[in-house]
């Protein structure tokens, strides 16, 4: 009874497993990569579409949004919503990629898992990698090589040319000394007046991390307001304190630049980090711990504290009136 037992038991098990690995067989499910050009220029932007057609029954699990792709920067996406097509379901995610390198690059094969219900076994298929050619704004490097010149001739129109820039100094004497009557009648300074120097950009930037840190955009929900501010405010800083466009730079273009300037590979490192984490709120969708909501800004205080220059004590600049040239022949 026992044997006649564990054979049945064997048997049930191994028409079991017939019947998946049939189910999988007669499964239908198809990838595809594609790009709507293989050839960009040096900062266009490219569509990368990863498309998948499968049997209804199928689940499927797409790769992530801020899956890496390479030497591309994912700068927005989008996720259409199932198409039934008959008995099958299309799926696609479309991404939209840039870079500023130069040359050719391979987007790597993404995971795409499924399985069949009810069955809980998981199955991998791969994209196909694709290759983009990424070229300069100007092809033509040989263009800055041309033929010498050949000699000027001077003008023989000279003696024109000259009374025509006595007659364009003469102008603008005339109408300097009509602008400075007109304002010594007015009372006032031809010379600017002196102002009071901008406040350093480390006062700055610790004051507005404290109004976002009291802010009410966590409390809204607004996280990725949140995230979005704080990245515009580190970048108005490292502008002001390293002399860097980094508000009008990506992440990585910001990266090479400090690394070139031979800034501290700490200070690189902490800047790329927190800003690599507010690229995924903006355009990934991604949701940090709230723990990290509070501890970035004290990454951020820490850094500026650490890096802002300091100066000696502060000059008072006194205001001179303006003197008047014509009281003071007079007084003479």
């Amino acid at each position: 009874m026992r044997a006649d037992f564990a054979i049945t038991t064997t048997m049930r098990f191994l028409f079991g497993s017939l019947l998946v690995s049939l189910s999988i067989a007669n499964a239908d499910i198809e990838v595809e990569s594609r790009l709507d050009r293989r050839e960009i220029l040096i900062g266009d932007v490219v569509r990368y579409s990863v498309v998948v057609t499968r049997d209804q029954e199928m689940v499927v699990t797409m790769p992530p949004l801020a899956v890496n792709l390479g030497q591309f920067e994912i700068r927005d996406y989008q996720v259409h919503e199932p198409v039934k097509r008959g008995e099958r379901v299309v799926e696609q995610t479309d991404y939209l990629l840039s870079t500023f390198d130069t040359g050719e690059f391979v987007i790597p094969a993404l995971d795409i898992l499924y399985r069949m219900d009810p069955d809980t076994t998981g199955y991998r298929l791969k994209t196909e990698p694709l290759t983009i050619q990424v070229k300069s704004l100007n092809p033509d490097e040989a263009g800055d090589i041309r033929d010498v010149k050949p000699v000027l001739t001077p003008s023989r129109q000279w003696p024109v040319r000259i009374l025509l820039s006595l007659a364009v100094v003469l102008i603008l004497s005339v109408a300097g000394y009509f602008f400075w009557r007109r304002y010594r009648r007015k009372g006032e300074s031809l010379l600017p007046a002196f102002r009071k120097p901008e406040r350093p950009i480390h006062e700055v930037t610790l004051e507005s991390l404290a109004a976002l840190r009291s802010s009410d955009l966590l409390a809204k929900g607004e996280v990725k307001a949140y995230y979005t501010e704080f990245s515009d405010i580190v970048r108005r800083y490292i502008r002001g304190r390293y002399f860097i466009d980094a508000p009008e730079m990506t992440t990585s273009q910001l990266q090479l630049t400090m690394a070139k300037e031979e800034i501290g590979e700490k200070v690189v490192a902490s800047v790329s980090e927190m800003l690599r984490l507010c690229d995924l709120v903006k355009f990934a969708k991604f949701i940090p711990e709230p723990a990290v909501h509070s501890e970035i800004i004290d990454r951020a205080v820490e850094l500026v504290q650490s890096t802002q220059l300091t100066v000696g004590p502060e000059e008072t600049l006194v205001e001179e009136p303006a003197i008047d040239l014509e009281s003071a022949k007079e007084g003479e």
